[in-house]
């Protein structure tokens, strides 16, 4: 019974090893710091060009001072349909504080406020070239910005690269 359990555990450790190699291309993950300066985050997030739909997950914190509301919005050329869902527990036990998302914009951010959102892409049909697979992206830039609604300053900003299939081996592998 013991060699069935440990079987199990070293294929199901060597499947995640190789799993966790592996980027999905239409896909990726930021995590930033809201501030009144602008915000920080840790990486831009590459994606490759030629996909029809690209998802990202931002996750971030609000520093102190800040205290107000943020709108969120995707900046770049062309222009893409997207549309922003705030992440929220199915069952809220009370544990942290939800933050009022609607319209694309955070209510009563506070310091030490946690923001988890996804971000859906689509590139625009005719508009945007990185919708024909055999395109090859030279590094098309965008990104999804974070803004005071009283002041308009930015309170951070995530950049979004699209790059080809050789530029994002090289993203995975750098030399």
């Amino acid at each position: 019974m013991r060699y069935k359990k440990t079987l199990v555990f070293v294929l199901s450790a060597g499947l995640s090893l190789v799993a966790a190699g592996y980027r999905w291309g239409d896909s990726g993950h930021a995590i930033g710091l809201i501030s009144e300066r602008g915000g920080k985050v840790r990486h831009p997030t590459y994606m490759a060009g030629g996909k029809n739909r690209y998802t990202q997950i931002v996750t971030a914190t609000v520093l102190s001072p800040y205290r107000g509301d943020a709108r969120v919005v995707l900046e770049g050329s062309p222009p893409m349909k997207y549309e922003i869902h705030s992440a929220k527990p199915i069952v809220d036990l009370g544990f942290r504080k939800i933050t009022r998302f609607q319209d694309n914009t955070f209510y009563d951010l506070k310091p030490g406020d946690r923001i988890s959102l996804w971000l859906i892409m689509r590139p625009i049909s005719g508009e945007n070239k990185s919708v024909d697979p055999n395109y090859e992206t030279d590094g098309e830039k965008y990104a999804l910005a974070f803004y005071d609604t009283m002041s308009s300053k930015t309170l951070l900003r995530i950049p979004i690269i699209f790059k080809g299939k050789e530029d994002m081996d090289e993203t995975r592998n750098p030399h």
